[in-house]
């Protein structure tokens, strides 16, 4: 089967645009695909100019997609690729599973929900919906949240850079598929949307490890075959201590456009963050990171963000142009005239 691997970030600052390019490096390699999807079905998140930024900040580093949205159509043939277009997709799968009992309208109001946290904290036990499960399933109608019926057993998977994982039923309960407005949480649509499109490797950060047993229960009750996941080392932020992010450190990468950086260098930068190919080798073109880029030998442990570092590749990188390429890239930061 044709390796195909997806990108579906929020507005990208450095941290993010690593999981695109280790994405986008291994469907080149393997003369794949590589697929942009916007995930906007946080309509308290929604922002149209996170998407153009996302999109501008793709072309500006060379990582074009294959397929995803293009303008105001679609580029490939499993569109739409953005999620708030797909609405009646995930809520068809959703019926389907409700009428073979496998999830359930939520039939519960706010109250009496935290009437339940109340009364598991007044016994000293976590909150979960599993053990207030309707006994009798109720007619769904618009409005009411959809929840999986989860089925509560040992999971085990393996992850091409982390090895074998595993988690017991304590990490699973019954979870929304379809909230209240309509619209469905991350945790259903991905699923949906990676298996009608056809996505074979899923590469992402490592915050979604605890996630994982509720993502192969969804799988495991829409007897779906699971893709190959792959959890790439966190990028932390210069002291070291937290994951680099908007709020500890982290900038948009258009930014570092504005301020002169070569989109090589920052090409070349991220791929030293949580990966080399076992030799002292620093600086590589684009064909040769295509060339010996390998998921296997991703690291573990989180990589520091190192901006003398960068300096260092940016300037190695504008050295090595010729003389009508350094003009080309230096007219954007002339004085402008009076």
């Amino acid at each position: 089967m044709k390796v195909r691997t997806r990108f579906a970030p929020s507005p990208l600052h450095l941290g993010e645009i690593k999981t695109a390019l280790f994405a986008w490096l291994f469907a080149k390699q393997h003369k794949g695909v590589f697929m942009l999807r916007i995930e906007d079905t946080d309509k308290s998140r929604e922002n149209a100019e996170g998407i153009e930024n996302i999109t501008e900040s793709l072309k500006w580093l060379g990582l074009d997609w294959d397929e995803g949205p293009d303008g105001d159509k679609d580029r490939g043939e499993f569109g739409p690729y953005i999620q708030s277009k797909r609405l009646d997709i995930y809520l068809e799968q959703d019926k389907m599973l409700m009428e073979q009992r496998k999830a359930y309208a939520d039939p519960y109001t706010k109250e009496e929900l935290d009437s339940f946290r109340q009364q598991a904290q007044m016994q000293n036990k976590p909150f979960l919906f599993r053990n207030h499960r309707p006994k009798d399933f109720v007619e769904w109608k618009e409005g009411m949240p959809i929840r999986l019926k989860t089925p509560l057993k040992r999971y085990e998977w393996q992850d091409i850079a982390r090895g074998k994982l595993s988690a017991g039923e304590e990490a699973l309960d019954d979870y929304v598929l379809i909230k209240a407005d309509g619209y469905p949480t991350y945790n259903f649509a991905h699923i949906v949307d990676d298996h009608l499109m056809q996505i074979t490797h899923v590469i992402r950060g490592e915050e979604f490890i605890s996630s994982m047993p509720k993502f192969l229960a969804t799988y495991d009750v829409l007897g779906w075959q699971t893709p190959e996941f792959v959890t790439m080392p966190p990028v932390l932020n210069q002291e070291g201590g937290k994951k680099l992010s908007k709020r500890h450190g982290a900038q948009p990468v258009l930014e570092y456009r504005q301020q002169g950086y070569l989109k090589e260098a920052i090409i070349n930068f991220m791929a030293s963050l949580g990966w080399n190919d076992g030799t002292d080798q620093e600086i590589y073109t684009l064909d040769e990171l295509i060339s010996k880029f390998r998921l296997e030998r991703l690291q573990k442990t989180g990589a520091h963000f190192n901006p003398e570092k960068l300096n260092w590749m940016n300037g190695e990188y504008i050295r090595g142009l010729d003389e009508d390429s350094l003009m080309e890239h230096a007219k954007d930061f002339w004085p402008k005239e009076a």
